[in-house]
C-alpha cells in the first residue's frame, strides 16, 4: 500500500510505519468508551442535534484505508488550523473554513485553548 501513498517526509514514512499493520474496521455506530475517554459521551448528542448532526450516527458510507493512511500519515496541525493530503493533493483549511465546512453554525465560538486543555494526543 505504501507505494500508492504519496508519503513526502520522514515524519509521514515514520507515521505509516506505526499505521500500515493496524487492522481497518468501518465502524457505523459511535464507541461509548472511546467518547468516555475523551470526555464526550454526555456531549455528543446534544451537539450534534443544535448543529442538525442527529442522524450522524447512522450514517453508513464505508471509508477508505488508503485514504485514511494518507489523511493520518500527513495530518499537522499548523497555526492557523491543519493540513494534510488526499490523493496527494494538498489541503489547508483555517479553523474559521474547517468549522464552516463541517456545517457549525457561522456565531459558534470555541476557545479552543480551554476546549483542549485535558487533550492528549497520544492517547487520542
Amino acid at each position: 500500500m505504501a507505494s500508492h501513498l504519496a508519503l513526502r517526509d520522514s515524519r509521514d514514512r515514520s507515521i505509516y510505519n506505526k499505521l500500515k499493520n493496524r487492522s481497518f474496521i468501518h465502524t457505523l455506530v459511535l464507541d461509548e468508551v472511546f467518547l468516555c475517554e475523551v470526555g464526550m459521551a454526555t456531549e455528543l448528542d446534544t451537539i450534534f442535534q443544535f448543529v442538525g448532526w442527529s442522524s450522524f450516527a447512522t450514517i453508513t458510507e464505508l471509508g477508505s484505508k488508503i485514504l485514511t493512511t494518507e489523511f493520518l500519515c500527513t495530518l499537522q496541525l499548523i497555526e492557523i488550523g491543519i493540513y494534510f493530503r488526499l490523493f496527494a493533493q494538498e489541503f489547508c483549511f483555517t479553523w474559521r473554513n474547517l468549522s464552516d465546512l463541517l456545517g457549525f453554525l457561522p456565531n459558534t465560538r470555541i476557545d479552543l485553548d480551554e476546549a483542549l486543555k485535558d487533550y492528549d494526543t497520544h492517547k487520542f
